[in-house]
């Protein structure tokens, strides 16, 4: 097994820049949004910063999927914090609720994905953080909005990424 992955050698200012576009972009989007203090959502746009600055290539990568994915997260996610919020009155029965709901919303959200050919894997990360944590049009708006910003930067830069795994 080795150490460094052979394209590396072959291209490693692609490496480098690649990683600091993906740096660039996703600072752009919390400091535009103020996206810091939702955790779970900034998590799900790292990953999805890295599917498309180090796999650009790749079919989860594409706008077509990364977009619509996000879409389905979060209606998903936001119809079952609805559901959740029901339970929240008795504190025991809330907490037990929210988990539920919150696994709900991730196999939802993968079934919805898988059969409307928009596969994002981070997309089913914002269904759970939006059950988990608390849920506001702002978290929603800024996670679309922020997937948005970074499928433009991928697409302005498009024929200058490389795979690089």
């Amino acid at each position: 097994m080795r150490f460094l992955d052979e394209k590396f050698t072959k291209y490693p200012g692609a490496y480098f820049l690649q990683s600091l576009l993906a740096s660039g972009a996703v600072l752009v989007v919390l400091v535009l949004l103020d996206a810091i203090h939702q955790e779970a959502i900034v998590a799900s746009l790292g990953a999805t910063a890295f599917t498309i600055f180090a796999m650009p290539c790749t079919a989860a990568a594409r706008p077509r999927v990364v977009v619509p994915g996000y879409v389905i997260g979060a209606a998903v996610g936001t119809a079952c914090h609805g559901l959740a919020a029901y339970g929240i009155g008795d504190p025991m029965l809330g907490r037990y609720l929210t988990m539920g709901f919150a696994s709900l919303a991730v196999g939802l959200t993968i079934l919805l994905m898988t059969v409307t050919n928009c596969e994002h894997a981070p997309a089913a990360g914002v269904a759970l953080g939006l059950v988990i944590q608390q849920w506001s049009l702002v978290v929603v708006t800024v996670v679309l909005v922020g997937v948005v910003v970074l499928c433009l930067v991928k697409s302005a830069l498009d024929r200058w990424l490389k795979d690089l795994v």
